[in-house]
């Protein structure tokens, strides 16, 4: 019996000085570095609702403008976006050969340019499928508009952890 109170009084002393050790020496869960967050961005890229989204996906989180030339040296970063297109295919027939799943293809190639540093090619290419409705026309098209969003807002992540893993943020 006289075990259990000992037991008890070792754990109640040891985890809060586990925390406080974790805590001097600087330790914090997921601290996470970011290319595009808080900077200043300026974005290079042809007039297309592609590119539009993405500057838009860009500026929930930073201070974005569409620039003209890389030779601008007010920015932080400087992305050119080399090329920018989604393929949409049909992935799988019904019967009387109407279309059931379509398949969308997204790349994005780009560079990236920061301050007092090399320019670095990203190339991110992603496939998603969507079920397809004939009787739904209008939902399919804002579904693969959401699709769309998400395989972009995935992408710019993917190339963050790309330069990450390089060791390119600082």
């Amino acid at each position: 019996m006289r075990g259990v109170p000992k037991n008890n009084l070792i754990r109640f002393f040891a985890i809060p000085c586990l925390i406080i050790v974790l805590q001097s020496c600087g330790y914090t869960l997921r601290d996470e570095i970011s290319l595009f967050s808080g900077k200043k961005i300026g974005v290079i890229a042809e007039q297309s609702s592609l590119n539009r989204e993405l500057i838009g996906i860009l500026k929930k989180t930073n201070f974005v403008n569409r620039i003209s030339n890389i030779d601008s040296v007010d920015y932080d970063l400087i992305i050119n976006v080399l090329d920018h297109k989604v393929s949409k295919y049909s992935a799988a027939m019904g019967s009387g050969a109407r279309v059931r799943e379509a398949r969308i293809d997204y790349f994005i190639k780009l560079s990236i340019k920061k301050k007092d540093a090399e320019e670095e090619i990203y190339k991110v290419e992603s496939t998603r499928f969507l079920e397809y409705s004939d009787s739904n026309i209008l939902s399919n098209e804002s579904e693969e508009d959401q699709i769309i969003s998400n395989i972009m807002g995935l992408s710019l992540q993917r190339i963050e952890l790309n330069a990450n893993s390089r060791g390119k943020i600082k």
